[in-house]
């Protein structure tokens, strides 16, 4: 077995593959989408006069949203790729397996099942199809632009979301062979817990993006329907889920490596209770100096173990968990701050339909 993070097999997702036959790169690839989807757009809007008219919500939002949504799922999946195989990289050195054991391990994970990514794919972009038809649009042109890249946006998100929980299956695997965990070393974890942190970001900025899109509109009933209250509700749902469930299988490695030391802590410690208690019927003198320092050692120790971190969080994913979802929460209530008397007085003075 060999430690060296360069001979580990990192496969590729369906999405990953694809990417890479078109021989751009994600920000090339999501660019070239950005350009030909809104070219789209606006070539509907002017083919029924919404171009040059006042701004109509009900053509813009629904109009907007998949190619914003499309380029910046593009954009984040990148990035998104680059943190997970840093993570398994991170892994491979704790994981007691050989090249051959372990490369098996991480290219059997259901994240990398052809089969249940296309059937993440299709659910998504069906589940796209049937809210984008509910809603209803403003022209037939619009309906259709809205429904094929309405699913294609919806079924990204759906995709992602499999990977995102896919991908922790992988890492519950993987902890499952992990041996000898240095509970005062968490350097090697933490990129594990950089990659769960991408990918709440990434479902954060989603759901953000998605909402801001939707602020022009001035509408509070977005929010209040129960098709828009389903989708944002699970969307908040899988991300906690993610976040916490990514890091769950490397929270009870700490605590199983935790709990193995405190017992041989207390083990050694039993062992210099007996033997001080020993020394008197043996007729020996007693150095209690010496069992002073040893019990002092091992008190000392006992307390740095228990105060080791059980979860591999770092201040400053904290922090950027933290700045993120105040961020979401002002781009919910931002609307709201948008209805308020000054701008319903600006809104009379501003030439917007």
């Amino acid at each position: 077995m060999t430690d060296d993070p360069s001979s580990d097999y990192l496969p590729s997702t369906l999405l990953e593959v694809t990417v890479e036959r078109t021989r751009l790169s994600w920000s090339q690839l999501a660019a070239v989408v950005g350009f030909v989807l809104f070219l789209l757009l606006f070539g509907i809007a002017f083919m029924t006069g919404e171009l040059p008219g006042p701004y109509d919500p009900s053509f813009w939002i629904p109009g907007l949203m998949p190619p914003v949504i499309v380029v910046y799922l593009l954009l984040r999946q990148s990035r998104s790729r680059r943190l997970r195989n840093e993570a398994i990289k991170a892994i491979r050195p704790l994981v007691k397996l050989d090249d051959d054991h372990f490369r098996l391990a991480v290219s059997n994970a259901s994240l990398f099942n052809r089969r249940r990514e296309w059937i993440a794919l299709c659910l998504g972009v069906v589940a796209g199809w049937l809210f984008r038809v509910v809603l209803g649009f403003t022209s037939l042109w619009l309906s259709l632009y809205s429904i094929l890249f309405g699913g294609l946006m919806f079924g990204l998100m759906a995709w992602f979301l499999y990977s995102a929980l896919s991908g922790t299956q992988l890492f519950n695997e993987l902890n499952r062979h992990t041996h000898d965990l240095n509970i005062f070393d968490l350097e090697p974890l933490e990129p594990i817990a950089r990659w769960s942190l991408g990918i709440a970001l990434t479902l954060i900025g989603g759901i953000t993006l998605s909402v801001l899109v939707t602020v022009p509109s001035f509408s509070i009933n977005l929010f209040m329907n129960p098709q828009s209250v389903i989708l944002y509700g699970s969307l908040i749902t899988a991300t906690i889920l993610v976040f916490f469930l990514n890091m769950y299988s490397t929270h009870r490695a700490l605590v199983r490596a935790k709990t193995q030391e405190l017992k041989r802590v207390r083990l050694n410690l039993s062992k210099i209770s007996k033997a001080l208690m020993e020394h008197p019927d043996q007729g020996r003198p007693v150095n209690l100096e010496e069992f002073s320092n040893a019990i002092t050692s091992w008190v000392t120790y006992e307390k740095r173990v228990k105060e080791v971190p059980e979860w591999p969080y770092t201040s400053q994913i904290r922090r950027n968990l933290l700045v993120s979802v105040f961020l979401s929460i002002f781009a919910f209530i931002l609307p709201w701050m948008l209805r308020g008397v000054l701008f319903q007085f600006l809104l009379k003075l501003l030439p917007i339909g």
